[in-house]
C-alpha cells in the first residue's frame, strides 16, 4: 500500500513544491486583489480622464497581452529540459510595473494627467503582458511538479487561500482609499501589491523543478527554421484536435465578455453616485464569491472532470 506521503506528492520533491508553489499562488492572488483590474484600476483611470472608452481599454489590454503572447513563447517552453530560469525572467514584467505605477502616480499626479494616463495603459499592458509570456512555463512547471491527482485541489486550495487573504487586502484597499488623498491612496495599494507579489517571486524562486525527460521540440536550426516549424506544427495540433479548436473558440468569446468589466465600477461611481470607498467594496464581493467558488470547483474537477468545470463556470 502507498504510504501517506506518497499519495500526497506522487513525485520527487512534491510536498515542497506543493507548499511553495501554492503560497506563491495565493500571495500573487492577494498582490492582484488589491490592485485589482476590477474596481481600482478604472477608479484609478477616471481620476485622469472622463472617457470611458478609455477606460474600456483596461480589459482591453489585459485581454491582449494576457492571451497573445502565449503563441509566441510556447515553442520555446518545449525545446527547455527546464523552463524555470525564463519563467523567472518573463515574470518579472508581471510584477515590476506595481512599483513603477506607484512611483507614476506620485510624481506625475499633480498636473500631468495625460502623461500619467499614457504611462498607466503603458503599464497596465505591460503588467499583462509579462502575465500572457508566463503563462505557458508556469503551467508547465505545474504539470511537472504538482501530481496529476492533486492538481484541481491544488490550484483551486492555493486560489481559495489567497482570495482569502485577498478579501482582507481588498477591504483594506478600499480603506486606503477613503482615509488617504490622491494620489498616496492609490501609490499606496500599488506598493503593497508589488510587496505581495515579491514574497511571491520568491517563493516561485524555490520551486525544485523536475527536469523534462524529453525534449518536444529539437533545438536544431536556425532561429527561422525553428519558427517555420513551430508554427507549421502548431497548426498541425489545431486540426488534429477537435476538442482544441472548440475550446480555442470558447476562450475567445470568454474574454470578449470581459472587455466592458472596467466600466463596472465607472458606472456605479458616475452614473449610481456611489462613493470610492463603495465602489472598491465591489472587488472584495467579487473575491468572496471567488473563494468559495475556488474551493468547491477545484475539488469537483478532480472528482468528476475539469471540463465540465469550464463549461458550467462559463456559463
Amino acid at each position: 500500500m502507498k504510504t501517506l506521503h506518497h499519495r500526497l506528492t506522487g513525485l520527487p520533491d512534491g510536498r515542497w513544491n506543493i507548499l511553495v508553489m501554492g503560497l506563491d499562488i495565493a500571495f500573487f492572488t492577494v498582490g492582484l486583489n488589491i490592485s485589482s483590474s476590477y474596481a481600482i484600476l478604472p477608479l484609478f483611470a477616471a481620476h485622469l480622464t472622463h472617457q470611458n472608452s478609455l477606460i474600456a481599454l483596461i480589459p482591453a489590454l489585459r485581454t491582449i497581452g494576457i492571451f497573445g503572447p502565449p503563441l509566441l513563447v510556447a515553442g520555446i517552453v518545449e525545446r527547455r529540459t527546464r523552463v524555470k530560469p525564463f519563467m523567472l525572467w518573463t515574470t518579472l514584467f508581471e510584477r515590476i510595473p506595481f512599483l513603477l505605477l506607484a512611483v507614476a502616480a506620485l510624481l506625475l499626479a499633480r498636473g500631468q494627467d495625460g502623461a500619467l494616463l499614457v504611462l498607466f495603459f503603458i503599464l497596465v499592458f505591460t503588467q499583462a503582458l509579462g502575465s500572457g509570456l508566463t503563462f505557458p512555463s508556469w503551467l508547465d512547471l505545474i504539470a511537472r511538479a504538482i501530481p496529476n491527482h492533486v492538481r484541481g485541489r491544488f490550484l483551486g486550495n492555493s486560489t481559495g487561500i489567497g482570495n482569502i487573504l485577498g478579501t482582507g487586502g481588498a477591504a483594506l484597499a478600499a480603506a486606503i482609499i477613503v482615509g488617504l488623498a490622491w494620489p498616496v491612496n492609490y501609490a499606496l495599494c500599488f506598493i503593497l501589491s508589488f510587496v505581495a507579489v515579491t514574497i511571491s517571486f520568491g517563493l516561485l524562486a524555490s520551486v525544485r523543478e523536475p527536469e523534462r525527460l524529453a525534449v518536444q521540440t529539437p533545438n536544431t536550426g536556425t532561429a527561422l527554421m525553428r519558427g517555420g516549424l513551430w508554427v507549421r506544427s502548431m497548426g498541425a495540433v489545431v486540426r488534429g484536435d477537435p476538442l482544441f479548436q472548440p475550446y480555442l473558440i470558447a476562450t475567445a468569446f470568454s474574454g470578449l465578455a470581459m472587455l466592458g468589466s472596467g466600466l463596472l465600477a465607472v458606472a456605479a461611481l458616475k452614473q449610481a453616485h456611489l462613493s470610492e470607498q463603495v465602489v472598491a467594496f465591489e472587488a472584495t464581493v467579487l473575491i468572496i464569491a471567488s473563494t468559495a467558488a475556488n474551493f468547491f470547483w477545484g475539488w469537483f474537477g478532480d472528482r468528476f472532470g475539469h471540463r465540465l468545470v469550464l463549461v458550467w463556470g462559463s456559463g
